[in-house]
């Protein structure tokens, strides 16, 4: 996995990789399967933060 700030820094150099393998997997209609995973995190913002 990459991490955001190296894609943002390399976005431009990236793009159009990225914009060619999302269109071959809305073409094929095939998604990997490490992109179905995610880590999610409750984060508190306000008010009682035990209630």
């Amino acid at each position: 996995m990459l991490p955001a700030r190296v894609l943002k820094e390399l976005a431009n150099e990236c793009a159009p990789y990225l914009s060619h393998l999302y269109k071959n997997c809305l073409t094929v209609g095939s998604i990997p399967d490490i992109w179905k995973t995610a880590t999610v995190s409750a984060i508190f913002k306000k008010g009682d933060r035990y209630k």
